[in-house]
């Protein structure tokens, strides 16, 4: 079950058509640091952490699959699952006194960062993220977790014109 006051990032459930999760590399922008499950966008050819997406931003390229910190100085390599609408993600929706209904399925959210740091399926509708069910794990009525696609990608080229 989801704990409402501490999400744990994004975790990539599936992909659809195939039994493996491509693993993409990349190089992480120097002075950043980014945490496994951690939503991954793209300036200038360099890959770096998102800090709160709230509106339909194509620069989205995935989600860390690890947890890394580049020196002011040095980039470093990054290994990441990248945000294309075959892979199916699952995240925490909401937080305390939020719940997660059967109205969620089939619409787009935005992306958050909760107190804890890590983040989290927003409240707020947007189209970076389109909810596609319940995870197994959670229940309808509660901060549960939600299996979605991304909405909005710099790789796919969805919602970038």
């Amino acid at each position: 079950m989801a704990n409402p006051i501490a999400a744990h990032g994004f975790i990539a459930e599936f992909c659809f058509g195939s039994n493996a999760i491509p693993l993409w590399y990349g190089v992480l922008k120097s002075a950043n640091a980014i945490t496994e499950g951690d939503l991954v966008k793209i300036e200038t050819g360099l890959l770096l952490k998102y800090a709160t997406i709230t509106t339909d931003d194509p620069k989205v390229v995935g989600v860390s699959c690890e947890t890394k910190t580049a020196l002011a100085t040095t980039r470093d390599s990054l290994i990441y699952i990248p945000a294309i609408e075959s892979i199916v993600f699952s995240g925490q929706y909401a937080s305390t006194g939020q719940q997660f209904t059967q109205g969620l399925i089939g619409t787009g959210h935005g992306i958050g960062r909760m107190s804890t740091g890590f983040m989290r399926l927003s409240t707020t509708a947007s189209s970076v993220a389109c909810i596609i069910g319940l995870k197994r794990t959670s229940a309808f009525g509660t901060a549960g977790e939600a299996m979605f696609i991304f909405g909005v990608s710099r790789l796919s080229g969805r919602g970038i014109y």
